[in-house]
């Protein structure tokens, strides 16, 4: 093996190993946004609609969510029990169903039944809805929500503050709006 034919190969594997780095950088810092936009979104009860524009078309929407998770992975078991959280769902104002996808999640990675620990299988984050008889169940017929890339979660975290503070404001009005009408009723 000649010089030039060694030092060729040393290069792509440094080159493969920096791309990784980058790579593996990149999606760190995705996840670090999105855990600081669910700590900051966790206190809004599920069903809040935070309006993301002025005209109040584009919006944010707190769902129910579940994960599977199992306590013997790798055997095909991903739905030993399930893993209740919530979703930040982006509605864009002029989409379909196909483009509505999660900003950030508020959900455990394990859940304990009192004797086992069961762990997050990574089968992906379902809606919940409830049933004809009122239970919740994943609505597994969709398929797994999927995240939005991460230009489009940077841009709306970059509106997220305006857009939580209009929330604040209505919650405001509506309590003067509600205890007007207490008055009104005593």
């Amino acid at each position: 093996m000649s010089e030039n034919t060694a030092e060729t190969k040393t290069a792509e594997v440094n080159i493969t190993e920096l791309i990784r780095d980058a790579v593996k950088a990149r999606k760190d810092s995705l996840e670090s946004l999105r855990d600081r936009i669910s700590e900051l979104l966790s206190p809004l009860p599920v069903g809040t609609v935070i309006k993301l524009d002025l005209a109040g078309e584009e919006t944010l929407k707190v769902i129910r969510i579940c994960q599977g998770c199992s306590q013997w992975g790798g055997d095909g078991r991903d739905w030993d029990w399930q893993i209740n959280g919530k979703g930040y769902l982006h509605c864009p104002a002029k989409g379909t169903a196909d483009d509505l996808k999660l900003l950030a999640v508020t959900i455990s990675s394990q859940r304990h039944n009192g004797s086992n620990m069961f762990f997050a299988t990574g089968t992906g984050y379902y809606e919940l809805r409830r049933s004809g008889d009122g239970v919740l169940e994943p609505a597994t017929d969709e398929g797994a929500l999927d995240f939005l890339n991460s230009y489009q979660t940077r841009e709306l975290a970059k509106r997220l503050p305006a857009a939580i503070q209009r929330y604040m404001q209505e919650c405001a009005e509506e309590e003067k709006l509600n205890n007007a009408t207490l008055a009104e009723t005593e």
